[in-house]
């Protein structure tokens, strides 16, 4: 499982690892649409440091459930949910060093600042515009230590106040949280802009310079139906002040304000003065192609200058969101089906399957199978002593099924849902927990042990 990848090989990972934006923009990428240079440092480095800090801090192992805890009463305020998030918070950004070729990294984005953008995933079919929105994004110097302090204020983000109420009216636990960064070169930019469409309705606004503008502008903009625009369309805004990167690197390592990495400089015009009109027709052209084959909702954000004639997309999400063909879950490799997860405890080995259904009672014994549930409970030590590795439907790093592998020291991948209604009891798997893969190497024979295992 790679650390470090290209955008090109997003689809060699699950979509879990890269997070939904890279997966989108890859998918935009390989259908033909200019794409910003990207680079995705997987949702495996955030696991990483979180069974460090775990390790470290064994108090915040429940880290998932601090949402929705009860506050305690003053006496044991010091452990209120609140204090242990503010807790986890430092703890990440004080994290361990990272196993990460950053070296690698700065010479694939040749540039001296690069801006780093959150990409989630929640589960097949959720949404993560939203709270990547509320985590914002960090732009750094093109440096290891930059980079590693930039990646850990990142993965901070996450549990910040702003993120606070979101995961507490969140459907999906944070257990199912993955998280990848999606890094991009920050480079002169002309304008800067948004396409946001919900059915036939869509939203353009762009503003001069880089996309640092829209705090503190009113941006131009069009709203209407996905037809061709004309700029009487435009209802034009308001900007002072347009940003464009620092040419030399400031003494800060980490960079968390605009003055840090960019200047502005005073304006008299907005974009609309100074854009290409058929950079806006372009975007309409890419829309409608997108809405007729794909997506009827989606948001990008997209950058333009004067070197280039076409735009550039930098960030794309969809709703609802389904991973590609390419990039599901199940795949075959030669006549063999292989479906990819979340490595939970590391070790290979080959097994039988044991397929728990729903609410079935545990058998005493698992007779050295693999055992295949939908989520496993605490109290499932006795009878996983006798089990050679374990794999989860749902749940992350944190599940009882991934922390009972750990404890039994046997091979463990999670997150793979809908794994028990393809799979059945008999099955030859190969499982590798370090990869997160599992195999079907034969099929059960129909007069083999029936699905419901009963020794």
């Amino acid at each position: 499982m790679g650390r470090l990848y290209p955008l090109d090989q997003v689809d060699q990972q699950s979509p879990a690892q890269s997070g939904e934006l890279a997966v989108r923009l890859a998918h935009l990428h390989r259908a033909g649409y200019p794409v910003s240079p990207t680079w995705v440092i997987s949702a495996s480095v955030f696991e990483q440091g979180l069974q460090a800090v775990v390790a470290r801090e064994p108090l915040l192992g429940d880290w998932p459930h601090l949402p929705w805890q009860p506050t305690p009463n003053a006496v044991a305020v010091h452990q209120s949910p609140q204090v242990l998030a503010q807790q986890l918070r430092r703890s990440l950004i004080r994290g361990p060093d990272l196993e990460v070729p950053w070296a690698v990294l700065v010479e694939a984005m040749a540039t001296p600042i690069v801006r780093l953008i959150p990409s989630l995933w929640l589960g097949d079919d959720q949404p993560t515009v939203g709270i990547t929105q509320l985590m914002g994004t960090q732009c750094c110097w093109a440096n290891p230590q930059a980079l590693r302090l930039a990646v850990q204020r990142l993965w901070a983000s996450a549990v910040s106040g702003r993120c606070w109420a979101y995961w507490q009216r969140a459907a999906q636990p944070l257990s199912q949280l993955q998280l990848a960064i999606v890094v991009q070169p920050v480079v002169t930019t002309d304008v800067s802009g948004r396409l946001t469409r919900h059915g036939d309705d869509t939203g353009l606004q762009m503003v001069q310079g880089l996309p640092e503008g829209f705090q503190d502008s009113m941006p131009d903009h069009y709203e209407g139906r996905l037809t061709q625009i004309p700029p009487a369309a435009w209802r034009p805004g308001q900007q002072e002040q347009a940003y464009q990167p620092l040419d030399q690197p400031l003494d800060q390592p980490l960079l968390t304000d605009q003055a840090s990495y960019c200047h502005g400089r005073a304006i008299s015009e907005t974009a609309l003065a100074v854009v290409d009109p058929t950079v806006w027709q372009t975007l309409v052209g890419w829309a409608t192609a997108i809405a007729v084959t794909e997506a009827q909702s989606f948001h990008w954000h997209w950058q333009w200058s004067r070197a280039h004639n076409a735009p550039i997309i930098t960030q794309a999400w969809s709703w609802p969101f389904t991973p590609n063909p390419a990039q599901s879950r199940q795949r075959m490799v030669g006549e063999r089906a292989q479906w990819l997860g979340r490595s939970a405890s590391p070790g290979q080995v080959i097994a039988p399957a044991l397929v728990l259904e729903r609410d079935q009672p545990l058998p005493d014994q698992a007779h050295h199978h693999i055992v295949v549930a939908q989520q496993i409970a605490p109290d499932a030590l006795p009878f996983l002593k006798t089990a050679v590795a374990i794999v989860c439907e749902q749940g992350g790093l944190a599940c009882h099924g991934a922390i009972l592998a750990r404890e039994l020291g046997i091979p463990a991948v999670v997150g793979i849902p809908g794994l028990t209604q393809q799979l059945q009891t008999g099955d030859q798997l190969h499982l590798d927990g370090d990869r997160g893969t599992i195999e079907r190497i034969k099929a059960a024979s129909p007069s083999g042990p029936p699905s419901s295992f009963t020794p």
